[in-house]
């Protein structure tokens, strides 16, 4: 590839990218990577008992 080259890519003949040099000192400015920060875990219920129990309760319902 030439310096200043423009490369299309097609997929059957037709266009679907362009491929283009860039331009500048830094052309390209990207945020920094973190390492994976995985979410906090969901709270954990101590209830026990039948499931529409907790969904009474839950609901506030009596």
């Amino acid at each position: 590839m030439q310096s200043g080259e423009r490369i299309v890519l097609t997929d059957h003949k037709r266009p679907i990218a362009v491929i283009v040099p860039v331009s500048g000192d830094n052309p390209v400015e990207r945020p920094p990577r973190h390492a994976f920060d995985p979410p906090e875990p969901a709270a954990v219920s101590s209830f026990r008992g039948p499931v529409t129990e907790l969904l009474t309760e839950e609901r506030g319902e009596s």
